[in-house]
């Protein structure tokens, strides 16, 4: 499910579109959508957490969800390094929607120095994250 056709869309706070990702911003968690067939590499990764830091001030922990609706590229070591420029991430949740996707993200939970928490759905993810932290309790519809 896309991120603007959901119901959580209408809670968004700024929408910032980038090259290679769609970023939605939210009190505590920001949703990438990244884009068909785009090539997350560090150049890349150095805007989304630009943007992050744009939003996020310095010591606010915020959760990131990434929406993968389409067929993208990351190397898994870049993974590492990304998360690794996000030190108040306090979750990293992936949604996917087929089976190649699934094996990817066990590929990349091997170089993550955090959890990587797998859904099946985006809501899923809210789910989690609202089960985590009752502040989101706001976003329930």
């Amino acid at each position: 499910m896309r991120v603007e056709r959901s119901v959580i869309y209408k809670f968004c706070k700024r929408e910032v579109n980038l090259n290679c990702t769609d970023l939605y911003f939210y009190d505590e968690f920001v949703i990438s959508q990244m884009h068909e067939g785009s090539l997350c590499n560090r150049e890349a990764a150095d805007e989304i957490v630009f943007a992050i830091s744009q939003f996020y001030t310095e010591n606010q922990p915020f959760h990131y969800i990434s929406n993968r609706i389409h067929d993208y590229s990351i190397s898994p070591i870049d993974l590492k390094w990304f998360l690794e420029l996000l030190p108040t991430m306090r979750s990293y949740h992936v949604v996917f929607y087929d089976s190649p996707s699934k094996s990817h993200l066990e590929l990349e939970s091997l170089f993550a120095p955090i959890p990587i928490v797998a859904h099946k759905q985006l809501l899923h993810a809210l789910d989690a994250l609202l089960l985590q932290d009752q502040a989101l309790a706001k976003y329930r519809s």
